[in-house]
């Protein structure tokens, strides 16, 4: 979850898009997200896009952090994801 990046997200189709290699087996996979994880990527997003304006930094990461390095910042939200693509592979 760590690496995912704001591309592999399209909140219009509600899709999560894994690249091949990214996953245990190396195929790459959609998973569609349900309404609440939805609306917490959306909000992700916008702090995303709210520590670039403060940081004047570019980062493609949907989980970043403002210590240097980017690191994921919202943990209850990377879990939630987490726990999603665990679910989506029933």
């Amino acid at each position: 979850m760590l690496t995912l990046t704001r591309r592999q997200v399209d909140l219009d189709t509600g899709t999560l898009r894994l690249e091949p290699g990214s996953t245990k087996i190396g195929e790459g996979r959609i998973v569609y997200l349900t309404a609440e994880l939805r609306a917490s990527i959306a909000e992700e997003l916008a702090r995303v896009e709210a520590i670039e304006r403060q940081t004047g930094r570019i980062t493609p990461w949907l989980f970043p952090h403002l210590r240097g390095n980017y690191w994921p910042a919202s943990e209850e939200l990377c879990h939630h994801v987490a726990a999603s693509l665990s679910a989506s592979r029933l």
